[in-house]
């Protein structure tokens, strides 16, 4: 209770964020990724596959052209609990944006994309349908 803090403690001012493994690969290679994997309930979802799974497990599947092949659990898991970007609220929407710059910076993106990436969710959020009163433009 009385002890002294040493001065050199780091202090968390943020938030820890660990999407998955799937979604990290794919912004690492700039693949395009669903935004619902950097929203609370995709960083939920990514959590608990993250303790349920080994990250050298695999898994058979059938791909589309009848084949079978072996994925790592993980994402075999993640691919099935996405949800469309155009499906997401508002809400969830918003919660994308932070997450995805952090993950962005963590993964050695180019700070000018970074930049413009933030300066498009600002435009979005600052538009004037958005905080208009009408019902039908937002």
């Amino acid at each position: 209770k009385h002890a002294p803090i040493p001065q050199d403690t780091v202090i968390l001012t943020g938030p820890i964020i660990i999407p998955s493994q799937v979604a990290i690969q794919k912004l690492h290679k700039g693949d395009f990724i669903e935004l619902y994997y950097f929203t609370n309930k995709g960083l939920h979802n990514a959590e608990l596959f993250m303790w349920l799974a080994d990250n050298d497990a695999l898994t058979l599947l059938q791909t589309s052209n009848s084949l079978h092949s072996f994925v790592p659990l993980a994402t075999a898991q993640m691919k099935g609990s996405t949800m469309r970007d155009e499906d997401l609220s508002w809400e969830e929407f918003s919660e994308v944006a932070h997450c995805l710059a952090t993950t962005m910076k963590e993964n050695d993106w180019l700070e000018e994309r970074i930049d413009s990436h933030i300066k498009f969710w600002l435009a979005l959020k600052s538009h004037p349908w958005r905080h208009g009163t009408c019902k039908i433009s937002k």
